[in-house]
């Protein structure tokens, strides 16, 4: 049953507290979805980078082969293709990083959330 020092003032003071918890947890959210956002967008260039990085070198080594060149270019070709591999795996780490920091900031934040 309800008690008579439990009228509406106690009733509206927790609707009140209820309503500024979800004042701040939305803008919490909404400061969630723009560090997502872009980290999203730094992963996005760091990926269009690793695009235009190899579409050159796949266009250099075709411009490079000659009939003259063919020979040595295929001696080499280890050599090229272990350069491209390693460009890749340099820009793949840039893009994990990016991700692991957006992982540990959004850890973070949530901990701040459930901690207030």
């Amino acid at each position: 049953g309800v008690r008579e020092g439990d009228g509406c003032g106690g009733l509206e003071g927790k609707v009140q507290a209820q309503r500024r918890a979800i004042d701040k947890l939305q803008r919490e959210n909404q400061a969630l979805r723009e560090v997502r956002r872009s980290k999203d967008d730094a992963i996005q260039r760091l990926l269009n980078d690793l695009q235009v990085v190899e579409a050159r070198a796949s266009q250099d080594c075709r411009a490079a082969k000659t009939p003259a060149t063919s020979m040595e270019s295929d001696k080499n070709w280890y050599h090229r293709e272990l350069f491209g591999v390693q460009a890749r795996n340099r820009k793949m780490k840039e893009i994990l990083l990016v991700k692991e920091e957006s992982e540990q900031q959004l850890w973070a934040l949530m901990r701040h959330c459930l901690d207030d």
